[in-house]
Parts: C-alpha cells; sequence; structure tokens
C-alpha cells in the first residue's frame, strides 16, 4: 500500500493539515469520511452516543470558506 491508497482518516495531522492547506482535500470532505465510518462501523463499537453530523458539516463548511478567504487555521 503506497501513501497515496491510505484512507484521509488514518493519516497524521500533520499531513491532513498540508493536504487542507494546499487545496489536496476540503474540511468537509474530510469530515464525511469520518462521518461514513462513524456509519459503518458504530453500530458494533458503540463508541458514540450521539454524533452531529450537521453541525460538524457546517463546521467544515466554515472552515473552508476562511481557509479560502486567506484566513490560516490552526
Amino acid at each position: 500500500m503506497t501513501q497515496k491508497d491510505i484512507p484521509n482518516c488514518f493519516l497524521p495531522v500533520t499531513q491532513l493539515s498540508e493536504k487542507l492547506e494546499k487545496g489536496g482535500l476540503s474540511s468537509l470532505e474530510l469530515i464525511e469520511e469520518y462521518l461514513e465510518r462513524i456509519r459503518k462501523h458504530d453500530r458494533n463499537l458503540g463508541a458514540f452516543i450521539d454524533v452531529y453530523e450537521e453541525e460538524a458539516r457546517k463546521a467544515a463548511s466554515a472552515s473552508d470558506m476562511a481557509r479560502a478567504s486567506g484566513h490560516i487555521i490552526g
């Protein structure tokens, strides 16, 4: 498996940050990957009591808009 084959949700935060900064990934795309994994695996794991999908999407979209307007997101 090459680095390109590794799903974003398994990458270190430093690599995710770089992809976000360079435009290779949006916050909304990333949050959708995480939400999909939660939907897929949580019925067996029971790790989450509540998942606030819409709130997560809104926050991700706001982050993408801030980044697009030149704000540095840390």
